[in-house]
């Protein structure tokens, strides 16, 4: 290969030797012509002085660091108007004056700086064979001249946070093209007044429903259209929900806990222990059950296999299969017979009910207090307590209130059957609860198909007939009228504002420590 190739074209370069030292190639290189040009007055000169040596990194050559040796001289500039007497060669394409470092060498260091910062970025020079240290990068970073701002048509406004909960400031978008204009570390009025006052030519402004940005935009640019933020308006939305669900749960709660009050009865039922049934129910059901046994009994199956079948205890299954007639089993206890549990079941169903469903651990309760029979009838008594444990009081299976905010605003057609249940049933203990759910996803409909022209009509039905919370939000709606209805109209958003933020963060925690606005801001706006 020509060793010529290795250098950039048209540098008026000679590459004299090429050498490897210690996993470095040296370029012995100099220059081709015969003289050069004075870098004061300009005028040509062929008289030599001197010559040294610049040694200058430059892009690595098949995986290994590369340094170019420049041989540069020095020569005498005779013209008497010129206060140099003497000048050295400068070699322009190849690097700047007094650099260490080939042009094309620090401008992939500047793009490696501006993606990826200090520590990151040194990280990945030192695998591509060209070490630069943290600092350097940032260097070279700060060293890049600022790029021109020019003024978008659509600007997009939004803060993002410099340090959370204390220090914020204001990025601008181009929200036709989505790129990054300008960061201003003030988050105030004043700062974007300055900066539209300073960039006149703003037509549109995206903006969230912050009254900050409202004001400047007013202030700064009179003649622009303001566009509310589609995205905030669902949220605003969702928030006035929230504190919907929260009133109306309390009550549906209050509702529940005195039907729950009033269906108790003054003793508590024990676990497992069967409500009264009338006399008439008892018998049909005694009836059922035996013709079912005996049925089973004349297909030839065991009394296990008609216990499992019906889910019945043997005990139970082998009492209705010794009587000839359902009657022979009414009686005034139902043959029930008194045991040495009996006495001992009040404490049992009090310890069930605080917790404890271990039958070992009930069986030594009861054995301290004198119950002298064996832990298996302690366990087979408390299993028809697992099955028929009552389930938890309903107000604990209601949803919280941001689930029932949510639940409220999805489309009926993404809730599945348990949610479309649950909300069934409150609706039967709320009517407001239809009401807030038909006008928000009306609401919905406006913000996904952009039909602002509805919108007087439904702040007309929320005030007719919705909850004081939506109430409360379509005033909301009024104090910023002409930016919310171009926001259900116009197409413009302010979602590429909120994707370049996130952007913005991460180059910002990239820079841990380091990170201050100046380097930040040339960062974001470079690497756009």
């Amino acid at each position: 290969m020509d060793p010529q190739l290795l250098l950039p074209s048209g540098a008026g370069l000679v590459v004299e030797q090429v050498q490897l030292s210690d996993e470095i190639v040296h370029l012995t290189v100099r220059c081709e012509a015969a003289g050069a040009s004075c870098s004061k007055c300009g005028a040509w000169s062929e008289a030599f002085h001197s010559s040294y040596e610049r040694n200058l990194a430059d892009l690595p050559i098949s995986g290994r660091q590369a340094v170019i040796d420049l041989r540069v001289r020095r020569f005498r500039c005779y013209e008497r108007a010129c206060p140099r007497k003497t000048f050295v060669e400068q070699v322009p394409i190849l690097a700047e004056r007094f650099a260490h470092r080939t042009r094309r060498l620090r401008s992939l260091l500047e793009e490696i700086g501006v993606a990826l910062g200090g520590r990151p970025g040194s990280r990945q020079c030192k695998r591509l064979a060209m070490p630069a240290s943290r600092t350097t990068l940032l260097r070279v970073v700060r060293a890049l001249p600022e790029r021109r701002v020019t003024t978008p048509t659509v600007l997009g406004v939004d803060e993002f946070a410099l340090r959370r909960g204390r220090r914020y400031g204001t990025i601008l978008v181009d929200v036709g093209v989505h790129r990054i204009v300008d960061l201003l570390e003030d988050p105030s009025a004043d700062a974007l007044v300055g900066w539209l006052t300073k960039h006149p030519g703003v037509e549109v402004i995206c903006r969230d429903r912050d009254g900050v940005y409202a004001s400047a935009a007013r202030r700064g640019a009179p003649a622009a259209l303001q566009v509310a933020d589609r995205w905030h308006l669902v949220h605003n939305l969702a928030d006035a929900l929230e504190r919907f669900a929260v009133r109306v749960l309390a009550a549906v709660r209050k509702d529940i806990k005195v039907e729950e009050a009033a269906d108790a009865t003054a003793e508590e039922l024990p676990p497992g222990q069967a409500t009264p049934v009338l006399p008439g129910r008892l018998k049909e059901r005694t009836e059922r059950r035996h013709a079912e046994i005996r049925e089973l009994l004349a297909q030839g199956l065991t009394i296990s296999a008609i216990s499992r079948r019906l889910r019945l205890h043997r005990r139970t299954v082998y009492r209705f299969a010794a009587v000839e007639a359902a009657a022979d089993l009414l009686g005034p206890r139902d043959g029930r017979r008194a045991t040495a549990l009996d006495p001992y079941l009040p404490y049992l169903q009090k310890r069930w009910r605080e917790g404890q469903h271990v039958a070992a651990f009930l069986f030594d309760d009861i054995r301290k207090k004198g119950y002298r029979g064996s832990k298996r009838t302690v366990r087979r008594h408390v299993e028809a307590w697992r099955t028929t444990e009552p389930p938890p009081p309903a107000h604990v299976l209601l949803p919280g209130p941001r689930t029932l905010a949510w639940l409220l605003l999805r489309r009926p057609s993404d809730l599945d059957d348990e949610e479309h249940a649950l909300l069934k049933q409150l609706y039967e203990r709320s009517a407001e609860l239809l009401s807030a759910r038909q006008l928000a996803q009306h609401f919905l409909r406006l913000v996904r198909e952009r039909q602002g022209h509805e919108l007087d009509k439904w702040v007309a039905d929320v005030h007719a007939t919705g909850p004081p919370e939506l109430r409360g939000f379509s005033r909301n709606l009024r104090n910023d009228w002409d930016a919310v209805h171009a926001g259900l109209t116009e197409r413009w958003s302010s979602g590429c504002v909120e994707g370049n933020v996130n952007k913005l963060k991460v180059a910002k925690r990239q820079m841990f420590g380091r990170a201050r606005f100046d380097l930040l801001r040339k960062r974001v706006l470079l690497a756009d």
